[in-house]
């Protein structure tokens, strides 16, 4: 464990489709050796345990830990983030893919911009599963903006695939858990308005796939989805707002 250099979870539910490739992909990462895998098994119906066990067996630096029953989905970010040795942390989901330098890129940014707390870079979208990043067709961009508070109200730019510092939690707590799926747009908000400093590697780090099952992505889900980004952006809009009116009156 004093090599590890970043900590990367990923919280499992009905993956079995997916942790083949994922685990295929975990070690061709150029810094496979020094991240530590935490792969928290959310007390899953599938099999992805005979997958993961015995890799975790044969790797100090992939862990596999099974709950008895799913916490959800962000009390299991929660529970992930609480476990990680390393001063930079990261998740990475069952379903999307990374190329092989895709930890590294975002890493190095942290490593040598001291003031930076959170990294992220551009992802490719792909409508195919198990899609590798390398087979991708490289049309489909998720929509990233430079980093700033007024952005991030517009668009949850770190999106799926960020690198931050672990002590962002000491300053600005944990994932609201009463949050269906807007937890981390929330996070990086809460983060952004207390100070926090972001920025854009303008680089591909990942393929996200863009499941129709997924949390955000599934149509039954969508309204529900869309609702509680609204929600949980007007109070952060209000400050917005309440800046611009004052320095319009202090200009007049």
């Amino acid at each position: 464990m004093s090599q590890i250099k970043c900590s990367i979870f990923c919280p499992l539910y009905k993956g079995e489709k997916f942790i083949e490739g994922y685990l295929e992909n975990i070690f061709n990462q150029t810094m496979f050796d020094s991240t530590e895998f935490i792969i928290l098994d959310c007390g899953s119906p599938e099999d992805e345990r005979s997958y993961v066990e015995p890799r975790s067996k044969a790797f100090g630096n992939v862990k596999y830990v099974r709950l008895d029953t799913d916490p959800g989905l962000y009390q299991a970010w929660n529970i992930a983030i609480r476990m990680s040795n390393s001063d930079i942390i990261g998740n990475w989901n069952v379903d999307d893919r990374k190329p092989c330098h895709g930890i590294e890129l975002l890493y190095k940014r942290l490593k040598n911009k001291l003031d930076v707390d959170v990294a992220y870079g551009i992802n490719y979208v792909s409508k195919i599963a198990n899609e590798k990043y390398e087979d991708n067709n490289y049309s489909l961009v998720y929509p990233f903006l430079p980093h700033s508070p007024e952005n991030l109200l517009k668009n949850n730019s770190p999106h799926c695939m960020p690198l931050w510092r672990k002590s962002l939690h000491d300053r600005f707590g944990y994932f609201d858990e009463s949050y269906f799926s807007a937890a981390d747009g929330e996070f990086w908000l809460r983060c952004a308005f207390g100070g926090a400093k972001m920025e854009l590697v303008n680089h591909p780090v990942g393929l996200y796939y863009e499941n129709p099952q997924g949390r955000s992505t599934n149509p039954e889900f969508m309204a529900k989805c869309l609702e509680e980004v609204h929600r949980m952006r007007e109070p952060y809009q209000k400050i917005v707002d309440s800046t611009h009116i004052k320095s319009f009156m202090r200009a007049n």
